[in-house]
């Protein structure tokens, strides 16, 4: 709901809270990168939508989200626009 409404910041707080009771809801993960990524911060969401990845291969739209983020930041690494 937050992610939604456009608070990433509050929603990831929210994932962080989440996290900090269980480490291996993988959605958790997926949704900190979501907002995390939302606030531009493709480098510290990488790695959570990988974890994400790594506890459950099959949740929804998370193989997406780490080939999309690792294209964001070659793009930016080689100074092209992101595709």
């Amino acid at each position: 709901m937050l992610l939604a409404e456009g608070r990433y910041p509050d929603a990831l707080a929210a994932f962080e809270r989440v996290l900090r009771a269980a480490p291996d809801y993988a959605a958790a993960h997926n949704g900190a990168g979501a907002a995390l990524a939302s606030l531009g911060a493709i480098d510290a969401a990488l790695p959570r939508f990988e974890e994400a990845l790594r506890l459950r291969p099959d949740l929804p739209g998370v193989r997406e989200n780490v080939e999309q983020a690792r294209r964001l930041l070659a793009a930016r690494s080689s100074g092209e626009s992101p595709r």
